[in-house]
């Protein structure tokens, strides 16, 4: 249930915890007016840090498309916005999750590369998810994810199975490029989503076979019984159009031969905070007992396959073991037990 009391606490959990922000220092918030009550609770907490915040508002409702469409312009930044992030300590984003918008998000992603800045990602929070998924320990996920790292880190160029009750079976190579995101965003350089709670990779693409069968959440869309899940094959990385079973039509758009159909992450959630998904991809991959996968690009964290989107899909109480060793087991952990 949300309470509008639980928003200072999350927000002072965010600036205090998570970012660890320090006394003096700049930080940006980048917004869309609808999230206005979530970036004036983060105003107070940064104030409260005795440290400065800047406050960006973005406008992208169906209009401001609509006329950005009429004079041929694409959503961007200007240079003078580019010039403030290069020097700010910590960047916060609170805009919406949509999958035509990776450029716009990596305008502002490519300022951690002058490490300097920190960056924390909302995309498609509301006020009512900030409050409720932004209390948790991130500081004990953090542990367990470097737990599971390890674990990834001492297999890498070994095979992967991927199996569920739902009907997945796919089999892949485990690459180095293997990623934490924990909640924890309080070195310059680090980028990182909001809630954290997951450890993600890329696998080699052209490793991956099998099916995939997606039961519980993409992005905006719940799935809510059976007969509206996603199934699909993977054959040498690339998903197999004419096996696509989509009641929807929710993905089959997105499946272009530009990158769009190409395994580029497989994630394992660590958040047990969050309980049940939601339909917001970006709280339900962090869920505990779930794996997501994603189809697209994934340059902006290391891999190799550039695209025009990304597509994080997730899906529940999965079995995951190299060779005969499981990592999770009806959804559970068993690297700690």
């Amino acid at each position: 249930m949300y309470k509008k009391s639980d928003l200072p606490i999350a927000a002072d959990n965010v600036i205090s915890n998570c970012l660890k922000v320090s006394e003096n220092e700049e930080v940006v918030i980048i917004y869309e007016e609808d999230r206005l009550s979530i970036a004036k609770q983060l105003n107070y907490s940064i104030l409260q840090r005795r440290a400065f915040p800047i406050n960006l508002m973005v406008f992208k409702d169906q209009q401001y498309k609509k006329l950005l469409n009429e004079s041929n312009r694409e959503l961007t930044l200007p240079e003078s916005v580019h010039d403030i992030l290069d020097r700010v300590a910590v960047i916060i984003t609170l805009i919406q999750n949509r999958v035509d918008e990776l450029r716009f998000r990596r305008q502002i992603l490519d300022h951690a590369k002058n490490n300097v800045c920190r960056i924390a990602h909302m995309p498609g929070l509301t006020a009512a998810q900030f409050s409720n998924f932004l209390t948790s320990d991130f500081e004990e996920i953090k542990r367990i994810g470097k737990i599971l790292v390890s674990i990834f880190e001492k297999n890498i160029g070994k095979k992967l199975r991927i199996t569920s009750k739902a009907g997945t079976d796919i089999n892949l190579t485990v690459s180095k490029v293997i990623r934490l995101s924990s909640g924890i965003i309080d070195k310059p350089g680090q980028i990182g989503n909001l809630p954290g709670g997951e450890v993600y990779f890329a696998p080699i693409p052209e490793s991956a076979n099998g099916t995939v069968v997606i039961d519980v959440s993409l992005p905006n869309i719940l799935i809510k019984n059976k007969v509206d899940e996603i199934k699909f094959e993977i054959k040498n990385g690339r998903v197999k159009p004419k096996s696509i079973v989509d009641p929807n039509k929710l993905i089959t758009k997105h499946f272009k031969n530009d990158g769009s159909d190409v395994l580029c992450e497989i994630g394992i959630g660590l958040n047990n905070k969050i309980k049940n998904a939601t339909g917001s991809v970006i709280i339900d991959e962090k869920m505990g007992k779930t794996v997501h996968i994603a189809l697209g690009d994934n340059t902006f964290f290391g891999g190799d396959i550039k695209a025009p989107i990304h597509i994080d899909m997730v899906m529940k109480k999965p079995d995951i073991h190299i060779d005969s060793d499981y990592i999770m087991k009806n959804g559970e952990l068993k690297i700690l037990s």
